[in-house]
């Protein structure tokens, strides 16, 4: 195998196994504290809900409501003490629809909310356009062994759920069948740097050989 075989190999090798971690099964990771933020990745954006919209960019739909105490259709997060949270659907919709949606205002791969008093029936689905890319439901996101069974003062039921390495996504879907589905501190993000930086090297790469094979 000549030099260039070699190094256009390699590059082939880098990409393929990019493509591989992009594709790769989402991770689902927890606060087990019961804590509201997450720190893991750094997400980009995130959406309070203490000043709605703290996001302008992104584009709401559906059926839900901005609260700041729990009512009879929705209970204010357990360790969300301050502040906003949003919960579907409003109590207004007679579940019609039964469901919100966020359209972001770019592709991202990573997600976190905290998830409070998850219900079997809350579901969270992921789109890339029309296309669902991945969904998940409360018994998917509560400590392991758990179920979701609505608890509002548990921390098994109630923490931040980090969904990484998903399938490119640029919509969500959160739909409830009862009440209800409440939310806080929504987050997107892209692959970590250190991935981005291998792509770019696998770019420059390509690039190189391009220019290299012009020459000859």
């Amino acid at each position: 195998m000549n030099k260039r075989s070699s190094i256009t190999a390699w590059v082939l090798l880098l990409m393929f196994g990019l493509f591989g971690i992009a594709n790769a099964a989402p991770i689902i990771t927890f606060e087990a504290s019961g804590q509201l933020f997450s720190t893991n990745p750094v997400f980009t954006n995130v959406e309070t809900f203490d000043t709605f919209q703290t996001q302008p960019t992104w584009t709401w739909g559906g059926s839900f409501e901005v609260l700041s105490g729990s009512k009879g259709t929705a209970a204010k997060p357990w360790m969300d003490i301050n502040g906003n949270y949003a919960t579907v659907p409003s109590d207004t919709s007679n579940f019609n629809p039964n469901y919100a949606t966020i359209a972001f205002n770019g592709v991202y791969n990573n997600f976190g909310l905290y998830w409070g008093s998850m219900d079997s029936y809350n579901t969270l689905t992921f789109y890339l356009g029309t296309t669902v890319v991945a969904s998940f439901t409360g018994d998917n996101a509560t400590i392991p062994n758990y179920q979701a069974n609505g608890d509002q003062q548990n921390y098994k039921t109630n923490h931040y759920v980090n969904i990484l390495n998903l399938p490119a996504f640029d919509n969500i879907k959160m739909t409830s069948t009862q009440y209800a589905f409440e939310v806080d501190n929504i987050a997107v993000g892209v692959p970590e740097p250190g991935t981005l930086l291998l792509l770019g090297v696998g770019l420059v790469g390509l690039a190189g050989l391009r220019t290299r094979s012009k020459k000859s």
